[in-house]
């Protein structure tokens, strides 16, 4: 899902620069996708930069439930605007994930996985959430 806004596209693309140096940048990138739903309130992949933020900053930063809880809604909100977007079932099957709700959590991915093969996104948190259930033969 696209945006017509130059600018909240711009927002949303540094805050997934931030979110991806891994360098604890988890507050700046959520307030860069804070920014681009600000100027754009029907952006989808903004939402999920949103979930993705709060997620990443609890499992790396601060694993509180307010976190979690932050990554739900915002995940909830992107699936609410763009129910078809593979991202938001990712992002919200990593917010399930987190909070050990597996069988839910493996529905969103094999939902985003459905809705487009080829993000990496969806595999790679599946994987992790396999593992962390110590299904290792499901992580190849």
């Amino acid at each position: 899902m696209a945006t017509s806004n130059v600018d909240a596209y711009e927002y949303y693309l540094r805050g997934r620069k931030l979110l991806h140096q891994h360098r604890g940048n988890y507050d700046d990138s959520i307030r860069m996708f804070t920014r681009a739903i600000e100027l754009d309130p029907n952006y989808p992949p903004a939402y999920c930069g949103i979930a993705d933020g709060y997620a990443w900053k609890y499992m790396y930063r601060e694993s509180t439930e307010l976190n979690l809880q932050e990554s739900e809604k915002a995940s909830r909100k992107a699936i609410a605007l763009a129910p078809h977007l593979a991202e938001a079932h990712a992002s919200l099957g990593l917010a399930i994930s987190l909070k050990k709700n597996y069988n839910e959590a493996a529905r969103e991915f094999e939902k985003a996985i459905q809705l487009d093969s080829r993000l990496f996104e969806a595999y790679y948190y599946y994987g992790r959430m396999c593992f962390a259930k110590g299904e290792y033969g499901k992580t190849a």
